[in-house]
This record gives structure tokens, sequence and C-alpha cells, in this order.
């Protein structure tokens, strides 16, 4: 019974610090006009519900091509690649969603992205 607890114990101890850190993606600018970033970031986003974070990364990132003027798109292909570990692509994307941020503060204030690539 000892052993049991000392591994729920562990496990809470390892667990929760995750759950504290994750973050789900964005939604899209209210501000975006382009109905090719709109579409493909709702693909996306119903990739990231399935966990099917390759093709999740990939709409974001085709997303933001067609939105320029804002980072939500970057910021969330960079969670999709932090998911998959890719975490020099996930600085790639955070740091380019920094840059196009317009002081969105979802995106300067969020913790995986200063984990990243550190505060400006």
């Amino acid at each position: 019974m000892k052993k049991v607890i000392i591994s729920l114990v562990a496990i809470m101890f390892f667990a929760i610090p995750q759950l504290a850190l994750a973050q789900d993606p964005l939604a899209l600018s209210e501000e975006v006009e382009s109905a090719d970033a709109k579409s493909l970031h709702s693909t996306a986003m119903g990739h990231w519900d399935n966990g099917i974070y390759y093709e999740c990364a990939k709409n974001f990132a085709r997303a933001a091509k067609y939105d320029p003027d804002h980072g939500e798109s970057l910021f969330n292909a960079a969670l999709c690649k932090d998911k998959m570990g890719d975490h020099g692509a996930a600085t790639m994307f955070f740091k380019e969603a920094r840059k196009r941020a317009n002081g969105n503060g979802d995106i300067l204030g969020a913790q995986i992205l200063i984990d990243h690539i550190g505060e400006e």
C-alpha cells in the first residue's frame, strides 16, 4: 500500500506542473479578413482537437501565409511543434509569432513562448 501511495504522489508531482503549462491554441483575430486564413485555421483547430499535430501545424502555418498581420496562427503552429517535440521549429514559429503579435497579450505573455525564446 505504501508503494502505491508513493507512486501516486510521484505521478501527481510530475503531472500537475505539465498540466499547468498546457496551452490551448488561440482563436484567430476578429480583424482577419482572409477567408483562406479562416478556413485553414478552422481545419487546424479540428486537427488539434483530434491530436493530429502534424496536420495541425501544417494548416496553421498555411493560414499564417494568408494572414501576415497577426501572430495567432504562427503561435498555434508553434504549440503543435512543441507537442510533437520539435522544439527547434517551435522556437522559430514562436519568434515569428512574437514579431506579428501586434500587442496581443495572449501571445506576448504566454509562458510557453517565454520558455522557448525568453522575454523581450
